[in-house]
Formats: structure tokens, C-alpha cells, sequence
């Protein structure tokens, strides 16, 4: 088993695979800090684009990034905190 586990660390590292291992070691406050910021940034662009393009579905990212550090409840409190934010 520990033949495979040091195999799996010779493997190129994918970015997804960086940025889980980033969060893990970050911390539940830089992870939900970079989270918002994402949401603020998102949330700005959405309202300079106005109505004619969505940019609802970006939303989806710092949820998911968040989500590595919440538990099941505190996922659905963050994103009906920011659900309204999709909405401008």
C-alpha cells in the first residue's frame, strides 16, 4: 500500500489537486477570506455587465472553495447569505 501511495507522489499534481492541498493547509479563515473576496469580485462584475450577460454561474467557485472548509450546515448558511448577491 505505501508503494502506491509513493507512486501517486511522483505523479504531476493537477490544479485542482494544488489548490485542495492549499486550502487544507491555509486554514478555515484564509480559505472563507479568499472565498468572499472571490464573491465581492463577482458580485462587482455582475453589476458593471448589468442585465445583458449573467455571470450567476461564478458563483458556483467560491462556494466550492469554501465548501473544502465547512461543514453541511454552514455551506447552505453561506450560500443563502450570498444568494442574494446573485440577484443584482
Amino acid at each position: 500500500m505505501s508503494t502506491t501511495i509513493a507512486a501517486m507522489d511522483l505523479l504531476p499534481r493537477s490544479g485542482l489537486d494544488r489548490i485542495v492541498a492549499f486550502c487544507l493547509d491555509a486554514g478555515k479563515p484564509q480559505v472563507l477570506a479568499v472565498s468572499g473576496l472571490m464573491i465581492a469580485g463577482i458580485a462587482v462584475a455582475d453589476w458593471e455587465v448589468g442585465l445583458d450577460i449573467s455571470l450567476g454561474i461564478l458563483y458556483i467557485l467560491p462556494m466550492v472553495l469554501a465548501a473544502i472548509v465547512l461543514t453541511p450546515r454552514s455551506i447552505i448558511d453561506f450560500a443563502t447569505l450570498n444568494w442574494p448577491l446573485s440577484m443584482l
